[in-house]
């Protein structure tokens, strides 16, 4: 059921994964040209706000602290592997992957590439504070929607 909390869940998961995306490409040796990535894995991060976060949010600002830290890792856990997919069908048209277990490999291979790149002290400080303050919106939002039903 559509709600206020999960639509400005979708919007603030959205809008942190393009920030988010923007600082991991800061750490490649070369960025690419283009942010294609970021606004992918922003539709992923909508998607997860909608259907994850803004539906098991509630008046706690702890308990919806670890629900949003556990939506930031489910975006990012999907996009790893959707991008390592895309990746090695991709290069699987250029003949660089034989077999099915090379591909999965890659995958995985891939994916793992992603995580460790992700594992800098600075970007995953800027991941958290977004989180904490997503947290602190998403209970005020509910709080306030939670009085105006009651109200009535």
């Amino acid at each position: 059921m559509p709600t206020l909390t999960r639509l400005v869940s979708l919007l603030l998961f959205g809008f942190m994964a393009y920030v988010a995306s923007i600082y991991y490409l800061a750490l490649y040796e070369v960025p690419p040209n283009n942010n294609h990535g970021g606004m992918f894995i922003s539709l992923i991060a909508a998607v997860v706000g909608w259907r994850f976060v803004g539906a098991r949010a509630t008046g706690s600002t702890v308990r919806n602290f670890t629900i949003v830290v556990q939506g930031v890792i489910a975006t990012y856990l999907v996009s790893f592997i959707l991008f390592a997919f895309y990746e090695i069908l991709t290069q699987g048209y250029v003949g660089r992957y034989q077999t099915l277990e090379e591909a999965l490999q890659g995958v995985f291979g891939i994916a793992s590439e992603h995580a460790i790149r992700m594992s800098d002290l600075e970007f995953l400080t800027v991941l958290l504070t977004m989180a904490f303050v997503i947290t602190l919106l998403v209970t005020g939002v509910f709080r306030f929607a939670e009085a105006r039903r009651f109200d009535r």
